[in-house]
């Protein structure tokens, strides 16, 4: 109760009364806590052009009004994808930063322009979000986004802020005033 965790030992799932998974120790916030540091639930992942994949992101509660989430993302077949993300709560609104990149070890894997990134090393993307209330009656805000080529999101499966389903293959960024 002090710490608000929950902590398991000698953990099995069962599956029609087979035990299927078994953890000797693990451990979870409390379901009273909204947030608290540590690593979340793990990201698999396998593609032909990626290879077998693992990410494991790490939440890192600041203060309570700012956090920041990192996700190192192996691939056996492109190396180490960095994922960071900056989130922070203000008085009249909130905004957030990401940041992904990688430098692949097979450039060869994708297919070249004007159908894919061809064999680009260092390919990333960096993206900020943000809102702001000024008076009860005007909002500010921005969507931005800048990419290494138009691929990168969808080659490695990176969930954005602001580019959305079809538009995949296209970013637009704007700064509002409403």
């Amino acid at each position: 109760n002090v710490e608000q965790m929950v902590y398991y030992e000698d953990a099995s799932l069962e599956l029609l009364g087979f035990p299927v998974f078994w953890l000797p120790y693990a451990s979870a916030p409390d379901p009273t806590l909204k947030r608290k540091t540590g690593v979340l639930a793990p990201h698999y992942i396998y593609n032909s052009n990626l290879g077998f994949g693992v990410g494991i992101p790490i939440f890192v509660a600041l203060a309570p009004n700012y956090d920041i989430t990192a996700m190192p993302m192996f691939f056996s077949r492109q190396g180490l994808l960095g994922d960071v993300e900056w989130r922070h709560r203000l008085d009249n609104g909130s905004y957030s930063i990401r940041i992904d990149g990688i430098s692949q070890m097979d450039k060869g894997a994708f297919a070249l322009p004007p159908f894919g990134a061809g064999d680009q090393r260092l390919r990333g993307s960096i993206e900020s979000k943000g809102l702001f209330s000024l008076t009860d009656k005007w909002k500010f805000g921005w969507n931005v986004i800048a990419l290494s080529d138009r691929y990168f999101l969808q080659d490695y499966h990176v969930r954005s802020q602001t580019v959305r389903g079809s538009q995949l293959g296209e970013a637009t960024s704007s700064v509002f005033l409403t």
